[in-house]
């Protein structure tokens, strides 16, 4: 009998994926960073004596960052790669 070749990884496509998945997670956390400064800055400029959009402006792009991050990963309408 001859032995099975057990299916190898291919490094290169093991480092893009981690690194996609890290890009990913800077996209995210720089997006709510400057979500809470705008919306801090925001607030100071209204005069807003509670701190509205320092909630709500990182609320909306978190919940967007979120949908693009499912469409992204969920492959539909993409090609397979060969």
């Amino acid at each position: 009998m001859l032995p099975s070749k057990a299916p190898q990884k291919n490094s290169r496509s093991n480092s893009s994926n981690w690194m996609r998945y890290l890009s990913y997670g800077i996209q995210l956390m720089a997006t709510i960073g400057i979500g809470l400064y705008l919306g801090y800055l925001a607030d100071r400029l209204l005069g807003l004596s509670f701190p509205l959009l320092i909630w709500i402006l990182p609320t909306l792009l978190l919940v967007y960052m979120l949908v693009k991050l499912v469409k992204d990963f969920s492959g539909k309408g993409k090609d397979p790669k060969p």
